[in-house]
């Protein structure tokens, strides 16, 4: 796995995308957020996970109670929600 700045990343930009390719794990980060270069097209994800239904799940949430989540918990809510449905 590696981490890297943006700013690191930039020059070797190249070199990281042909390693996630490779299926080496790169998380890029400015220091605040980090993002995870993942192989794979829009379309391959789409078809992965139930767009429809997640939407129809967010807006039944906006019907109910509701509190602030973090960005963390909302992609783990999210991540774990998903893997729910894939053990199924």
């Amino acid at each position: 796995m590696k981490v890297i700045s943006i700013n690191d990343a930039a020059p070797q930009l190249g070199k990281l995308f042909a390693d996630a390719l490779n299926g080496e794990r790169v998380i890029l980060t400015n220091g605040v957020s980090e993002v995870t270069l993942t192989p794979g097209t829009p379309n391959e994800l789409a078809e992965e996970f139930d767009l429809d239904r997640l939407e129809a799940l967010l807006l039944e949430g906006l019907d109910g109670e509701s509190r602030p989540y973090s960005h963390a918990e909302m992609r783990e809510e999210c991540l774990a929600e998903l893997r729910k449905r894939k053990s199924v």
